[in-house]
């Protein structure tokens, strides 16, 4: 009678529980290498979306509408997406310009004003928006802002030594992957 023996069997077991711990090892590791311009990069393709959607003169507002909610909910473990700047911003902007009713980033030295919002919605056919808007995206290594403008269009800030900078190198990664 031919067949396989207690010990063999287990022995395959055991090999095939180690082969399962190293791949679900290896996952969850590849997950918590998500990095934050990643993240950008997708927040920054679902404002695209939106965009595009309402320069079509798509009447549903719901496919015009950038959602923060939609947006936490592509974010990995470990990165937040906000609307919040998380720390107040002490650096003098060069410009003096002032932001009436909104909040002020400064970014290189320069202004910009924002209000805090959850959902915006772009303008039918022109792609505006009625305010300014910023999605910060944290992780503990990295700060990034996603700077949207009234006309609709983005730029990419990084906080760096508590200053934010404005990442033009960063904008053309993002660009091209929209």
């Amino acid at each position: 009678m031919k067949g396989y023996t207690l010990i063999e069997m287990l022995i395959v077991a055991i090999l095939i529980v180690t082969s399962l711990a190293v791949v679900g090892i290896n996952f969850s590791g590849s997950l918590a290498s998500v990095k934050p311009d990643q993240v950008a990069v997708q927040v920054a393709l679902t404002l695209s979306q939106a965009k595009r959607a309402a320069l079509s003169g798509t009447v549903d507002q719901t496919k015009r509408t950038f959602n923060l909610e939609n947006a936490i909910a592509i974010s990995p473990k470990g990165i937040s997406i906000s609307t919040d700047p998380l720390t107040k911003n002490q650096i003098t902007c060069s410009d003096t310009r002032s932001c009436l009713n909104q909040q002020t980033l400064c970014v290189s030295g320069q202004s910009f004003c924002y209000t805090p919002s959850s959902s915006f919605t772009f303008d039918m056919f022109s792609g505006k928006l009625t305010e300014s808007h910023v999605v910060f995206i944290f992780s503990t290594t990295r700060r990034l802002a996603l700077l949207i403008s009234e006309t609709g269009d983005y730029t990419i800030a990084e906080q760096i030594n508590g200053q934010w900078r404005s990442r033009t190198d960063l904008q053309k990664l993002y660009t091209s992957k929209n």
